[in-house]
């Protein structure tokens, strides 16, 4: 599929001809003076990869194209081949510890990030937002929420249905790095026990739901007030709730139809039904969006059952995901245990690097009725100075009940704070396979586990 055309222009420049604004807005560019390019072929289809790093590593760089071939070769033996014919990975390596960005394109993606390709932490970075963001030349770009295209340019683009579109290709990030081989069983567990402590440690997971979360996507996304509103106590991210979404609704669907049918056969129904086969609806490429009820619909389709409640509940609703029932289908067990010996419910900003001060304080809190504020600055605990890498071994001297005076730093005046400790508030989640499973949920787990 060509999106634009070189024409020669005056005085020996290049022109580029787009067939509409939507495509000419979707086509990133970078411009360096030290790039390189490598190819790759899958199923038919080629495949470039940019890099601009500021430390070049030859080494680093034949494994990061080797491995992006992995990625792509699972993602297309899950969706089928695309109807691109090239795809490029457009990879900025910053080198400035911050950067940090990836974003989907109809035949791209853009990625940056803050370190180098030699470094582990950046070169992992990278093959997930890769797992990512080729996701989304399926889901997003093609298949699409109906507030997603065609797009009226007078409002906000703000959809119900990010959960979908952002929270289940979070999702298949981490079925496709383990697909692919890159991540193995052990690593790939982890991953979603730390998910699944992050969500469910959040008070804003009772309060806001996985749509009203997709909803408020354009006022929270990267809210610079977060601190003064309140944010982490009131909100939760469609991102990693609704990786849990996909979780749960992947081993629901393989435990009700034993195995024979997945969350992948569901995506596959709606790309083939909203995309490929949907007449067009003023949007340039095919197909017409996908509602919320469309997806459940499919969802219930391929599942046998019903699911509707489980929308009701689990995504407009704020009830705990049922982890447990659909963990055990593929004999797994969710281990509940406190993190901390007692808890204070204060949350440090890590941002700031001169002071231990209060990022947020949790609601309903022994710090919040001991009238710690956000922005305090602690600087000691128990009469002991305080740093940001002992206030946490501190607290946890104490057990629940017990009272400590905190000293801080308000303003201009130290203030002290006596605070009255309580049980631990924040739990830690590990998965452990059953011993006793049966033979059908091995076999389902491994199946979910490699996608065979």
């Amino acid at each position: 599929m060509a999106h634009h055309q070189w024409e020669n222009g005056s005085h020996g420049s290049k022109d580029l001809h787009y067939p509409n604004y939507e495509t000419f807005i979707d086509n990133p560019t970078e411009v360096g003076a030290a790039w390189t390019l490598d190819e790759f072929n899958v199923s038919g289809k080629n495949y470039r990869v940019v890099i601009h790093s500021r430390a070049t590593d030859v080494k680093a760089k034949e494994n990061l194209v080797r491995d992006l071939q992995k990625i792509v070769t699972a993602e297309v033996a899950m969706w089928g081949a695309p109807e691109f014919e090239r795809y490029t990975f457009l990879i900025h390596f910053a080198a400035d510890d911050h950067s940090y960005d990836g974003m989907e394109h109809l035949v791209s993606t853009q990625i940056v990030r803050g370190g180098t390709m030699a470094e582990s932490a950046a070169y992992q970075a990278v093959l997930q937002s890769a797992a990512h963001e080729f996701f989304h030349a399926w889901n997003v770009k093609r298949l699409r929420p109906v507030e997603l295209g065609p797009w009226d340019w007078t409002k906000p683009a703000n959809t119900g249905s990010l959960w979908i579109a952002e929270g289940l290709t979070e999702y298949y990030t981490v079925m496709m790095m383990r697909r692919s081989g890159l991540w193995d069983d052990s690593k790939t567990l982890r991953d979603i026990e730390e998910t699944i402590g992050d969500v469910e440690n959040s008070p804003g997971s009772r309060l806001m739901s996985a749509e009203d979360s997709s909803l408020a996507a354009v006022f929270l996304d990267e809210d610079v007030f977060r601190q003064q509103n309140n944010f982490d106590n009131a909100t939760v991210s469609y991102y990693t709730k609704g990786e849990l979404i996909g979780l749960v609704l992947d081993l629901t669907i393989r435990e009700r139809t034993a195995g024979r049918r997945s969350l992948d056969d569901v995506f596959r129904k709606m790309y083939d039904e909203f995309y490929v086969q949907s007449p067009n609806s003023s949007y340039y490429l095919k197909g017409r969006g996908y509602t919320p009820a469309d997806f459940m619909r499919v969802v219930s389709q391929v599942a046998g059952i019903d699911m509707s409640d489980f929308y009701s509940r689990y995504i407009r609703g704020v009830e705990p995901l049922p982890y447990d029932s659909a963990l055990a289908a593929a004999g797994l067990r969710l281990v509940r245990t406190p993190m901390e010996n007692s808890s204070s419910g204060i949350n440090i900003d890590y941002s700031d690097h001169q002071d231990v001060r209060v990022g947020s304080i949790r609601s309903g809190s022994a710090a919040e009725d001991a009238g710690l504020q956000t922005g305090d600055v602690l600087l000691t605990i128990g009469g002991t100075n305080v740093t940001s890498y002992n206030w946490n071994m501190l607290m946890s001297q104490y057990k629940p009940g017990d009272r400590v005076t905190l000293q801080v730093r308000r303003f201009r005046d130290v203030v002290d704070i006596p605070i009255q400790l309580r049980e631990p508030q924040r739990i830690g989640f590990r998965l452990e396979e059953i011993a006793e499973a049966s033979t059908a949920a091995v076999s389902l787990r491994n199946s979910w586990l490699t996608g065979k």
